[in-house]
């Protein structure tokens, strides 16, 4: 396997999505997962309001005991060696932040021979704490947690534990126009109360910045965050400003993808929930759960989870997904004998997914995060 890193990197790439291809298509597999995620113990510089975790305090480590620098080299050398050549690293916390972030980035850009590509998913602010070279070198791309364009209302989600948040701002915007020359980045927006009446500054933004990828999320908890916190006629302007900067984006040539009908389906959910009247809502409350229709996703998708992607927690556990149940630590085993043990039994569940219901214990398959992936798997696999 380590040969093939010596052929050039577009014609490596074909022959593992070529050995991917034939791993989905058969259950077997042939090459490591498609994408390592490696979620870093790491502080914080900012302190968002609809955060899940309570990690504050630059470069503070909020695990006791998390991997060091020669356990993460261990699992880099595993993982390239069985071609896995994406690597995604993020944190609780901010991952730039990690004493281990840029020796990290470059020591799998070495032992892949540069042919491995690194997605860093930042608050963006402390970017600018390395040369831009030092991004390209490492093939570095940059998914931006950015919520809002407009400082006011970014400070207020972030709420920014930065000496001068405005500068921060202000210094990150520069670093991402210089970055945006060579390095791909997709702007990510949660879409909440406050960053729904900022769509319409988002061009403005997103034209400086030329992303190839604009991404809209969904609030997850936080009531008091959520759409429906706004009234109709504040849903229907959020829509409205949605829609044109729908058409805006043809302006913007860098973009190749963006999931502004899911952002649009967000809304229009809201907005159909704030028209109820109290009773209807009372009444949806008293029926609840029974009512709700089962999402039959799994019964016609199986998991290829397994095969397109491995996770790494902060604790140094390989887990099954994410989240997931954990498989072993890496601190007492190499990643690549623990990565032989998705032959166990709850893994095999996974495989068939699609004959068990749509359901594997111990999995919240009801709320998977993994299911526009899987999607994509069986679209290449079945066609539309």
């Amino acid at each position: 396997m380590k040969l093939l890193l010596l052929l050039p990197k577009n014609l490596l790439t074909l022959v593992v999505d070529g050995l991917l291809y034939f791993s989905l298509k058969f259950r077997k597999q042939f090459i490591g997962a498609r994408i390592l995620q490696i979620s870093i113990a790491s502080g914080c510089n900012h302190n968002c309001e609809f955060c899940i975790t309570d990690v504050h305090g630059e470069g503070a480590f909020k695990y006791k005991n998390p991997l060091n620098f020669g356990q993460f080299t261990q699992v880099v050398d595993d993982a390239i060696s069985n071609l896995t050549l994406r690597f995604n690293l993020l944190s609780n916390g901010e991952p730039t932040l990690s004493p281990y972030f840029k020796d990290l980035c470059d020591y799998i850009s070495k032992r892949s021979h540069g042919k491995a590509c690194i997605k860093v998913v930042t608050n963006g602010t402390s970017l600018f704490r390395f040369q831009d070279k030092f991004y390209k070198n490492n093939n570095i791309e940059i998914w931006l947690s950015l919520h809002s364009p407009v400082f006011e209302v970014w400070n207020r989600i972030h709420r920014s534990k930065d000496f001068d948040p405005r500068e921060s701002f202000d210094k990150m915007k520069l670093k991402l126009i210089s970055l945006s020359k060579f390095v791909p980045i997709t702007i990510h927006i949660v879409l909440t109360k406050d960053s729904a009446k900022t769509l319409f500054e988002l061009y403005e933004f997103l034209k400086q910045i030329n992303p190839v990828e604009l991404h809209f999320g969904e609030l997850s908890g936080h009531d008091n965050l959520n759409l429906r916190e706004l009234s109709y006629e504040e849903l229907k302007k959020a829509k409205n400003d949605l829609e044109d900067l729908h058409i805006k984006l043809i302006d913007i040539k860098s973009i190749k993808k963006d999931n502004i009908e899911y952002a649009r389906n967000i809304i229009e959910n809201a907005m159909s929930d704030v028209e109820k009247s109290e009773e209807e809502e009372e009444q949806w409350h008293e029926e609840d759960q029974a009512d709700i229709e089962f999402d039959r996703f799994y019964l016609d998708h199986k998991c290829y989870i397994p095969y397109l992607m491995s996770f790494i927690d902060e604790d140094g556990e390989l887990l099954t997904c994410y989240p997931g149940l954990r498989l072993g630590s890496l601190k007492q085993g190499r990643y690549k004998k623990l990565v032989k043990s998705k032959n166990s039994k709850f893994l095999k569940n996974i495989y068939s997914i699609d004959k068990n219901d749509g359901k594997v214990q111990g999995c919240n398959c009801q709320e998977c995060p993994h299911k526009e992936i899987n999607h994509r798997a069986h679209e290449l696999l079945n066609g539309p």
